[in-house]
């Protein structure tokens, strides 16, 4: 579990930067970005384990696509949270 957990994390800090410029194109607060997008990366890392996929093992297509999916959502939802937060 622990080995399959830093392999998450690795490809979190990977999808959390791309999610960063997929997202918002602009690259601002990006080391807070990158660190949403490495818990999304987990969720979503926990979720492909859940469906009965493996572990990840290398830096494949199939690993990438979860924590990337993972770290979009959490990017997206942080970003709301801190709007309305900022404009209430």
């Amino acid at each position: 579990m622990l080995p399959a957990l830093m392999g998450w994390i690795a490809l979190g800090l990977i999808a959390g930067f791309l999610a960063n410029f997929i997202v918002f194109r602009k690259g601002e607060d990006r080391q807070l970005d990158v660190l949403v997008g490495v818990a999304g990366a987990i969720v979503g890392g926990l979720m492909h384990r859940m469906f009965g996929q493996t572990p990840v093992a290398a830096l494949g297509l199939w690993n990438i696509l979860p924590a990337l999916i993972g770290a979009l959502g959490a990017l997206s939802v942080w970003h709301v949270v801190k709007r309305s937060i900022l404009h209430a």
